[in-house]
């Protein structure tokens, strides 16, 4: 479980995964550092030219498409001077339908 202020703020944030909950407390620069962390792992996968776990991938998608979700949530609070700790991660099966 990680902890840190972002502007004075802390979010605290589930990912689930459909065997799993687990519990974050995360500021929008861990989020980014999460990001960061599984689009290097996406890109590796792709790259190592061995046989891809697609349960993997489609979970680092997943994944992925939650915390850019947060974060744009986190962001629009701020920007409406609302709470940024408010943001909630939506399920996987609400933000995968999502148009980027």
């Amino acid at each position: 479980m990680g902890t840190a202020t972002s502007m004075g703020h802390t979010a605290t944030t589930t990912m689930a995964t459909s065997r799993e909950r687990q519990e974050f407390i995360m500021d929008d620069d861990e989020i980014l550092q999460l990001i960061h962390k599984m689009v290097d792992e996406e890109h590796a996968l792709r790259k190592s030219g061995e046989m891809v776990d697609d349960s993997r991938m489609r979970k680092l998608e997943e994944t992925l498409d939650q915390c850019w979700d947060l974060l744009r949530q986190r962001r629009a609070r701020h920007e409406f001077g609302t709470s940024e700790d408010g943001a909630q991660p939506r399920d996987i099966a609400t933000v995968e339908h999502y148009e980027q």
